[in-house]
């Protein structure tokens, strides 16, 4: 056999071989680094609310349907309350939160119960009012 012919062959195996293997092997998916509003969520309704703080209602958290959010945030040196908004963006079960001002962004888990999560020093946890959000004091 020429040799121009058996490297075509073993060139052609080769590439068959590596095309094999990149359909088997799963894709890496690299970090996210933009999140786009998850409005689209399935049962989104269930999620659309306002939690609060079981010994502390005034520390709480209001989803609206069109991903933004209010927070009514509780200064935790001086027990100050500072009303504050911005977009929430939910991939799975993580909730994160960006503020309009320059507070630092907030990762959090959520379920159609609660928002919970460690940051830093301070744990957060929030159960769902059970009234529907249009008969809540906002």
């Amino acid at each position: 056999m020429d040799k121009k012919v058996l490297i075509i062959i073993i060139l052609a195996i080769v590439v068959i071989a590596l095309a094999g293997v990149v359909l088997l092997v799963p894709k890496f998916q690299a970090p996210v680094t933009s999140v786009q509003p998850n409005l689209n969520l399935q049962n989104s309704d269930m999620i659309i609310g306002k939690y609060f703080e079981p010994h502390g209602a005034e520390h709480y958290i209001i989803l609206n349907a069109d991903g933004t959010f209010i927070h009514n945030r509780i200064n935790q040196s001086d027990g100050t309350a500072k009303l504050v908004s911005g977009k929430f963006f939910i991939s799975g079960s993580q909730v994160k939160f960006i503020y309009d001002d320059n507070y630092p962004e907030l990762d959090l888990q959520i379920s159609k119960q609660d928002i919970q999560g460690v940051v830093g020093d301070i744990e957060y946890f929030f159960v769902k009012d059970t009234l529907p959000l249009n008969s809540q004091n906002k």
